[in-house]
């Protein structure tokens, strides 16, 4: 773990093996950090990645129209060398690339180390994927930015209606796979969609949740329901259905049902995910844990349900009722 604190705000650098996470709040009400928190509540605001030429990507950038942030600049932390760049993204949303010459150090500028507590071991080991919510019209326009911008490529593709909204989606991933992003864009339909509730309450295209990968969902979700964070209630209707098929890989389906996990399988194996409920008032970020058993999809099967308990939840926000204390 690391701390920054700057003239207008205070930042801590918290981190699990690949995952690593800057929590950053405003010390005045004027800063960059405050003004983007009154726009779009709590959320991502940077999404960095490593690269072995900072310039190279900084360059391809700003020829395909995004704005320079932060110019190719050089950093020394105990003598190690870093280089850095920032550039616009969708929305208010930026991007970050770094190299660093020793790849086992992970040191950011400006940011001090503190002394470790030990710790329990992690449920998470890594990022799965990010899902991005854009406009109606702009999903091709965004992943085809990406795939000739950084170079990823599309992956999955999928378009779900319910009886009231619905959404499509593609997947872009890097060339070694270890990065995916989901873009979203809704559906018109009788009732505004969860995909457009995003965009209207963060105020423009941003990450709606953050997908984390386990080993062990089950582990995964006790630890974090310790911890306070609720998840999305699934109906028995999904496990009645569950019935039919021949198996449900590693986890039984009494166990599915206990912990509300979807579960879906391919030709290369099986997928259990969950979601949580939005972590704030207003809704503007909810995370994923996700359990990969060979199958490198995203839930195809289980994206109808999803939708439609998400609509509960924005249901339930719509309807919810106020009183005096």
């Amino acid at each position: 773990m690391a701390y920054s604190e700057r003239e207008d705000r205070s930042s801590v650098l918290i981190q699990h093996g690949p995952i690593r996470l800057i929590l950053t709040s405003s010390k005045t009400p004027l800063s960059e950090v405050s003004q983007f928190i009154h726009l779009h509540g709590d959320g991502v605001k940077d999404i960095a990645f490593v690269t072995k030429d900072v310039t190279a990507q900084f360059e391809l950038a700003i020829q395909k129209k995004h704005q320079a942030i932060l110019a190719p600049t050089t950093y020394t932390i105990n003598d190690q060398i870093m280089h850095i760049v920032t550039v616009s993204a969708f929305g208010d949303i930026t991007h970050t690339f770094i190299h660093r010459q020793n790849e086992n150090c992970y040191s950011l500028p400006f940011f001090n180390s503190v002394e470790q507590n030990p710790v329990t071991k992690s449920c998470f080991r890594a990022i799965d994927h990010l899902a991005v919510c854009v406009h109606k019209g702009d999903l091709s326009y965004w992943v085809n930015n990406y795939v000739e911008t950084y170079g990823f490529i599309q992956s999955h593709e999928e378009y779900v209606v319910t009886a009231h909204s619905g959404m499509r989606s593609k997947v872009i991933q890097s060339s070694n796979g270890q990065i995916k992003i989901v873009f979203v864009e809704p559906v018109e339909g009788l009732k505004r969609s969860q995909v457009a509730e995003f965009l209207n309450y963060f105020g423009g295209p941003g990450v709606q949740h953050i997908a984390f990968a386990t080993d062990d969902i089950v582990s995964a979700i006790k630890a974090c329901r310790s911890f306070g964070l609720e998840m999305l209630s699934i109906p028995d209707q999904y496990y009645e259905a569950q019935k039919n098929r021949p198996h449900v890989g590693a986890h039984d389906l009494k166990t599915l049902r206990d912990y509300s996990i979807l579960f879906d399988e391919s030709d290369q194996g099986f997928l259990y995910q969950i979601f949580s409920k939005p972590e704030m008032m207003r809704p503007t970020l909810f995370f994923e844990i996700i359990q990969r058993m060979g199958c490198d999809g995203f839930g195809s099967s289980n994206i109808n349900t999803l939708f439609q308990m998400m609509e509960q939840e924005q249901l339930n926000r719509e309807t919810a009722d106020f009183v005096f204390l």
